[in-house]
């Protein structure tokens, strides 16, 4: 059974760092190989091992399929606020059948939904370790990416931090979830806490808004 972060998909973000919820129970361990590497759930990593973007492994994902793999640190916290930060975000990731690994459909790089958020090695501060999730989505048909959601393309912390990925769920109109795993990432220095644990006092997800299916507004900050 995935020990996973399901609490990133409701409204408020836990900010106890010892919440580990089950994701529901039809998802899997997402399979991630680091330079040939297959980690196991939860495994302690350098930042010097997880500098390019792991493999991902099709095992048990059904094929042919196109996938949408989210990589996201849960344990940010920026000016005493407790928060996350986007790290990847791949669409069109796909399964061809006969390739053990999912890939980059290049061939449709002009679609609109092909846009992606490069990925951003983990990066924890001195003297802390910080989880990173990976969570893959099955790719709706049609799929496009939500406008509102163009801010996340810089590989900056200013674009990338309080990425909400229930809202965004909810407007690109993502189903739940397929499989999802997590690696712990600490300093190259010697790690002694996660940064959840320090002294927070708001828990904040960035401001965003996004039209509806309805024509209406959607957005949320979330403040706790």
């Amino acid at each position: 059974m995935a020990f996973l972060f399901w609490w990133l998909f409701f409204p408020c973000l836990a900010s106890s760092s010892n919440i580990l919820p089950l994701l529901p129970p039809h998802t899997q361990e997402l399979r991630l190989s680091y330079d040939g590497h297959w980690i196991s759930q939860g495994e302690k990593m350098s930042r010097n091992d997880t500098v390019l973007p792991p493999q991902i492994s099709t095992a048990g994902l059904p094929c042919p399929h196109r996938f949408i793999i989210f990589c996201i640190d849960i344990d940010v916290v920026l000016e005493s606020n407790a928060t996350v930060i986007l790290h990847w975000y791949q669409p069109d990731m796909t399964t061809n059948c006969s390739n053990s690994h999912l890939s980059p459909k290049h061939e449709i790089a002009a679609v609109s939904s092909s846009k992606s958020a490069a990925y951003i090695g983990p990066q924890p501060p001195a003297g802390a370790s910080h989880r990173y999730v990976f969570l893959a989505f099955q790719q709706p048909d049609h799929y496009v990416f939500p406008d509102c959601f163009d801010h996340i393309f810089p590989k900056t912390v200013e674009a990338r931090a309080g990425f909400d990925i229930q809202l965004f769920s909810r407007v690109a109109g993502l189903p739940p979830p397929v499989a999802g795993n997590y690696i712990v990432v600490g300093s190259d220095e010697l790690t002694t806490t996660t940064t959840a644990t320090q002294s927070v006092t708001t828990t904040s997800m960035r401001d965003v808004r996004c039209t509806g299916v309805n024509g209406g507004h959607i957005g949320q900050q979330v403040i706790m």
